[in-house]
């Protein structure tokens, strides 16, 4: 199971440059030296042509081409509101023993909070619910046809999701896209809730993080620490009426884990 292994960021606009610097910074603190690329803008010009919103154009499309930013033999992605709380070698062991060459977490069985779950009879396959904030690949075992599958599905989505309608900022979001691929090529999603890799933080809890918040359930007290926190507004976001992802630097729980010793 050797080959070298990194992280792939994704910073476009200042804000977000900064954030993926604030995640590295967590990362080398809790003893990740791995090296990491961050993608600061978006090569593909045909494609960007057809994003409608600033979301598509700086979230969806650059998660959708990430096989273009694979600078290593084994990948993980992680969203910039993300930031490292504990030791990640577990998380690495745990991805590196997949089959699969792309892993992601999510839930196992139907989530009824899904909407890509009604689709399933139509295209003849299960469409697992998969989180978009932290993907593994393997670059030597990648099918060549699974990232262009989701670039094809962005064109399609309206009449993919025919009855959903646009459900995330007006926008074609990333996670149904990788939910169809993982579908179409038969991958389960690693328990979110049982594995301890990431979790939902709306507030400053500290750390060591024994089970994971997420979709509004916890799960069950977990042996390892849990390594990376996806930062949420939470009450305070709420209050002060933050509405975009770069505002969570302003967050006191964000600021709390960035600089948790």
């Amino acid at each position: 199971m050797g080959g070298t292994e990194g992280y792939i960021l994704i910073g476009i606009g200042d804000r977000y440059l900064q954030m993926t610097e604030n995640l590295t910074k967590t990362l080398k603190k809790h003893g990740d030296n791995r090296g990491t690329l961050t993608i600061t803008r978006s090569d593909d010009r045909e494609l960007y042509s057809e994003c409608n919103t600033e979301f598509e154009r700086n979230g969806t499309l650059p998660k959708i081409t990430l096989d273009r930013y694979l600078p290593f033999d084994h990948n993980i992605f992680l969203d910039a509101d993300m930031l490292c709380v504990g030791d990640t070698q577990h998380v690495w062991d745990l991805f590196k023993s997949s089959d699969q060459f792309v892993q992601q977490v999510g839930c196992l069985g139907r989530d009824p909070n899904f909407h890509a779950h009604q689709y399933e009879s139509e295209l003849g396959f299960e469409i697992p619910r998969v989180h978009g904030g932290c993907i593994y690949i393997n670059r030597k075992k990648l099918d060549p046809g699974f990232f262009p599958y989701m670039r094809e599905s962005f064109l399609n989505y309206k009449q993919i999701f025919h009855s959903s309608g646009l459900t995330y900022k007006n926008s074609r979001p990333d996670q149904p896209l990788y939910a169809l691929a993982n579908g179409m090529w038969g991958f389960k999603p690693v328990d979110l809730y049982t594995n301890p890799i990431m979790t939902i933080v709306n507030d400053s809890t500290p750390p060591p993080l024994d089970s994971v918040f997420f979709n509004k359930k916890r799960g069950p007290k977990l042996d390892t620490p849990v390594p990376f926190v996806h930062v949420f507004r939470g009450e305070e976001g709420m209050s002060k009426g933050y509405t975009r992802g770069d505002q969570k630097m302003l967050l006191s729980h964000y600021d709390y884990y960035l600089n948790y010793e």
